[in-house]
């Protein structure tokens, strides 16, 4: 039985990820997160929060979710050293920096003849899957929209049974993150908001029992329940938009 690291980023879920359901295929699984040095984003409250119930999830399979800090190219690579793991598993990203880094990181393990493997889990499709009748990206939101109507959308992944891997790495605490300041200016956010996979579906309930069948008049209106206010949740990945299209096409 193999055992692969699976490289979590902005896809703080289990549900519809092709790096998870890979590595429950391959046998034991071992997932990581790597925060950076340094950080000072508004939005690591949300990304404290995501961790904390992603944690919570794993351990009710006696998994362990390592949490590191420092570049990520170091890191995956003592992680992999250190868990004797035969494969690193990933979803892609498509900004500049991201690509850099997966780069890098695919640099690395082909010196060490580990096999590294990236998959399409952030997107509807990929970038360079559609363009315009003069092959270059679209510019306009309409044309992409109806081109994208045309395209197969993949089925979103069901959650997988996973095997734990063997042996207990070293893990940062909550506390050792340093996502959350001394001084909680953040407070007020927990007043709207609820971070995490589940509290993503029960956002999106409420918008398709309620905000859905008003959205064309009332999305002009953010303070009523007629918006979906599930931006958060896709951004950090709580939920794929896959699952988002599919409830959407759902509701039709």
């Amino acid at each position: 039985m193999g055992k692969t690291i699976v490289w979590f980023r902005k896809d703080l879920r289990l549900h519809d990820h092709p790096a998870l359901v890979e590595a429950a295929a391959h046998g034991e699984v071992l997932p990581v997160f790597i925060l950076p040095e340094t950080r000072y984003a508004a939005s690591d409250w949300w990304l404290h929060h995501s961790l904390l119930e992603l944690i919570e999830r794993f351990a009710e399979q006696q998994i362990q979710f390592v949490i590191r800090q420092g570049h990520p190219v170091e890191q995956l690579m003592k992680l992999l050293d250190e868990s004797e793991a035969d494969q690193l598993v990933f979803n892609e990203l498509y900004d500049p920096e991201s690509r850099e880094v997966e780069r890098r990181v695919a640099e690395a393990c082909e010196k060490r003849r580990v096999q590294m493997r990236s998959f399409q889990g952030s997107l509807l499709v990929a970038p360079d899957a559609i363009f315009n009748k003069t092959n270059q990206p679209y510019k306009v939101f309409t044309p992409f929209w109806k081109r994208l109507r045309q395209e197969r959308i993949a089925t979103p992944l069901a959650t997988p049974e996973l095997v734990p891997a063997t042996g207990k790495l070293q893990s940062l605490s909550s506390e050792e993150w340093g996502l959350v300041s001394e001084e909680p200016w953040y407070n007020k956010f927990a007043t709207y908001w609820q971070p995490g996979e589940k509290a993503a579906m029960d956002c999106w309930e409420m918008f398709r029992d309620g905000g859905l069948r008003n959205y064309l008049v009332g999305r002009d209106l953010p303070a009523q329940c007629s918006v979906s206010r599930m931006s958060p949740y896709l951004a950090w990945g709580n939920v794929s938009v896959r699952s988002a299209m599919a409830w959407c096409i759902s509701c039709d």
